[in-house]
């Protein structure tokens, strides 16, 4: 299993002709629900969807997928790092607010590195104060603006 680690997925939120897109691309990457009394052909929202043994580098292309053949969905997703050691990747998109991605840890949280993060800093402009930087160039670094949107909703497993 050198080259593969569990991918999951949630999709929280999609206009109904979208569905059949969405459920299609998950088949595709072998993503599955064990969601009790899920009618088949139809899409869950809000429920994880699993494959243990996606190839590394899933993610990027399931993501891409996603946006392109499902517009309106609202999704996050992750691939759980491997070998332990590294990172992960999570990415998470709201339709009309963008979309955030970053190395994330084996339960999705998200990491930025304490040196990416002293090198942004560092950076700025004197006199910056954290909220004008949480305003601007730190809602991209942060991914606050998806993120906010994203955990109005509850992931189920």
């Amino acid at each position: 299993m050198g080259d593969r680690s569990p991918l999951q997925c949630w999709v929280h939120q999609a206009e109904p002709a979208d569905h059949p897109a969405i459920l299609e691309i998950l088949a595709d990457h072998k993503l599955n629900t064990d969601a009790p009394a899920q009618a088949a052909g139809s899409l869950a929202l809000g429920i994880r969807y699993m494959h243990l043994e996606a190839l590394l580098g899933s993610s990027d292309a399931l993501a891409a997928e996603l946006q392109r053949s499902a517009p309106s969905a609202v999704f996050e997703l992750w691939q759980d790092p491997y070998p332990p050691t590294a990172d992960g990747h999570y990415v998470g998109h709201v339709p009309g607010t963008g979309t955030h991605e970053g190395a994330c840890n084996e339960a999705g949280e998200l990491l930025i590195p304490v040196r990416e993060v002293r090198e942004i800093l560092g950076a700025a402009p004197a006199g910056l104060t954290v909220e004008m930087w949480l305003a601007t160039e730190g809602r991209k670094h942060l991914g606050t603006a998806v993120l906010a949107q994203l955990a109005a909703f509850e992931r189920r497993w």
